[in-house]
C-alpha cells in the first residue's frame, strides 16, 4: 500500500466563509496527503508489525472499498495512528504526552488519551506524520499560486461557490448515497483530492475559548470551547459545508460516520 504527499509552500491567506484578510497563516512549508487516509491504508498500518502496540477503538467503519477514504474515525484514533504510522516507516513519532502527564513517550493509545484528556503535545523536530493545523489545511485548500486565493466559499479548486451544484459535484462528493473511492473528482491547484467532500476532516487544533467566541454565538459558542477543529464536507453532508473558509468542531472521543482524515508532515 502506498500513499503520497503534496508540498504546500508557506504564506498568508485569507480565512473564514467571509476572506478575513491575512487570517491564515503559516510559516514554514510542510507536506499534507495527496487523498484522505483509506481504507487499504488504515489496515496496512494497523496490522504493521511495528505497530503491535499502539491500541485503537475498534469502531472504525471503512468504506466499501479499501480505495475509500476510512470512516468513523475519532480524533484520538487518528492521533495514534499518526504515530503508528511514523513508526512502520521508521520515523519519529510526532506526538507524545505533555511534560508532567502520568504516562511518559509518545502517544500510542487511545486509552492513555482518555484517561489523561488528551494531554499531547508536538515534537517539532520528529520527521514523522501529524494530522494538519486549521491553518494549514485552509492554506492547502485555497491554494492556488501562493499570491491568487480560492475564496472561502468554494469548495477547494473550484471557481465558483458551493451552492452551484453542477460545478462543485466536479469537485466534491456530498448529498451521496455512500463514500466514494478517492480521486474520485478534480484536485485543486496543489494536486490534493477531496479536501470539500468524501469525509469530514480533522485537525490537530482545539477550540480556545477565544477562538470559540469568535466562530459561534451563545450556546453554539459554549459547546464549541475544548472540541477539535473539523474541516472540510463529507458525502452525507450538504453542499453548504464544502466551503472552504467553514471550520466546525467535534469531541475527541466522538465517532461520526462521515469522519475521516488526512496526514501531514512538516518540511518537505
Amino acid at each position: 500500500v502506498s500513499f503520497s504527499l503534496k508540498k504546500v509552500p508557506p504564506g498568508v491567506s485569507p480565512s473564514g466563509c467571509t476572506d478575513v484578510p491575512g487570517g491564515t497563516v503559516v510559516t514554514s512549508p510542510f507536506s499534507l496527503g495527496e487523498t484522505e487516509v483509506t481504507g487499504a491504508l488504515w489496515k496496512a498500518v494497523t496490522g504493521h508489525p511495528a505497530a503491535a502496540r499502539y491500541v485503537f477503538t475498534g469502531k472504525q467503519v471503512y468504506g466499501p472499498t479499501g480505495d475509500s477514504p476510512v470512516a468513523g474515525i475519532s480524533w484520538r484514533d487518528a492521533v495514534v495512528f499518526c504515530n503508528a504510522l511514523s513508526a512502520s516507516l521508521e520515523r519519529g513519532p510526532v506526538y507524545r504526552f505533555a511534560e508532567g502527564a502520568k504516562v511518559d513517550g509518545p502517544v500510542t493509545s487511545v486509552l492513555d488519551l482518555e484517561r489523561l484528556r488528551d494531554a499531547v503535545v508536538t515534537v517539532p523536530t520528529a520527521n514523522g506524520f501529524r494530522l494538519p493545523s486549521s491553518d494549514e489545511w485552509e492554506l492547502a485548500a485555497r491554494y492556488i499560486d501562493g499570491t491568487s486565493w480560492t475564496p472561502g466559499s468554494h469548495p477547494s479548486g473550484s471557481e465558483t461557490a458551493y451552492y452551484e451544484d453542477t460545478r462543485s459535484s466536479l469537485y466534491a462528493v456530498f448529498a451521496a448515497d455512500t463514500v466514494a473511492p478517492v480521486r474520485s473528482r478534480a484536485s485543486n491547484r496543489l494536486g490534493i483530492y477531496d479536501m470539500s467532500g468524501n469525509v469530514w476532516e480533522w485537525c490537530f487544533d482545539s477550540f480556545t475559548e477565544e477562538k470559540a467566541a469568535k466562530e459561534g454565538k451563545g450556546d453554539e459558542e459554549a459547546s464549541l470551547a475544548g472540541k477539535r477543529v473539523v474541516r472540510g464536507g463529507t458525502w452525507l453532508g450538504t453542499a453548504y459545508r464544502l466551503q472552504i473558509g467553514g471550520e466546525f468542531g467535534s469531541r475527541s472521543d466522538i465517532f461520526e460516520q462521515g469522519q475521516g482524515f488526512r496526514v501531514a508532515r512538516s518540511g518537505w
